[in-house]
């Protein structure tokens, strides 16, 4: 089974994986609203292809719920180097209604798009160690 990293411990790990170049995430909820990133999988190539049932299987799988996917990036420059590519930002568009968190982390910074309603989307920027205080989650109960 995938390793589980608790977001409030992701900044160390994501340094490590950061290294190893890309790396994909689903990142998940439980029922108290605290994330957890789950690795999904790892490539040596600029651009990652995943399923939307790879998302929610590697949460289901440890009884979370998915929230978007983040993905590691190797280079070393600030945020300017995170910017996602048009192949990543069309599979983001494809899976925005299901997943509306897609973010991207090097060894220092972090950029997270998340999408809101409709066509509405914002961003979230900054350092690696302001991850898990920036992003929050408040799970919509099943009705």
């Amino acid at each position: 089974m995938p390793e589980i990293i608790r977001l409030k411990d992701a900044p160390k790990e994501l340094r490590k994986y950061a290294d190893q170049g890309e790396v994909i995430f689903s990142v998940c909820i439980d029922d108290n609203n605290d994330a957890y990133l789950v690795e999904i999988k790892g490539s040596e190539v600029p651009t990652i292809k995943f399923s939307e049932l790879e998302v929610v299987s590697a949460c289901t799988k440890h009884n979370l719920y998915p929230a978007g996917i983040l993905h590691t990036h190797p280079c070393e420059g600030g945020v300017e180097c995170l910017i996602p590519s048009g192949a990543d930002m069309l599979t983001f568009a494809a899976i925005h209604n299901d997943f509306p968190l897609f973010c991207i982390a090097n060894k220092n910074n972090f950029l997270c798009y998340i999408h809101v309603k409709n066509d509405v989307f914002f961003d979230i920027v900054g350092g690696l160690e302001e991850l898990p205080e920036k992003i929050k989650f408040r799970r919509v109960k099943d009705e």
